[in-house]
């Protein structure tokens, strides 16, 4: 259907869970969407509501400062993440 969407592309373009996008049609959380033999189709135009369950940001190591000290998680100042290194004989 041109100009509406499917869940998996709205979950995608406002980055969250498919499941959170469906359960937000299903409660009639999205103007306009409609559902046509179980399948939900949500006008590309429509507002991001506000979702109860958001997809998590990704953690990013950053690497080890030049004093030698480990790394540490982006996004969480003074947080250090344990590394352990393996060698194989």
């Amino acid at each position: 259907m041109e100009g509406y969407m499917t869940i998996p592309e709205a979950a995608i373009k406002w980055r969250a869970s498919a499941q959170a996008v469906r359960q937000c049609c299903e409660q009639q959380g999205i103007e306009r969407a409609v559902c046509i033999r179980g399948r939900w189709f949500i006008p590309v135009d429509a507002p991001m509501p506000q979702f109860s369950f958001a997809l998590p940001q990704r953690s990013v190591l950053l690497p080890p400062d030049e004093g030698g000290e480990r790394p540490r998680e982006a996004g969480r100042p003074g947080r250090a993440v344990e590394t352990r290194i393996t060698t194989i004989k």
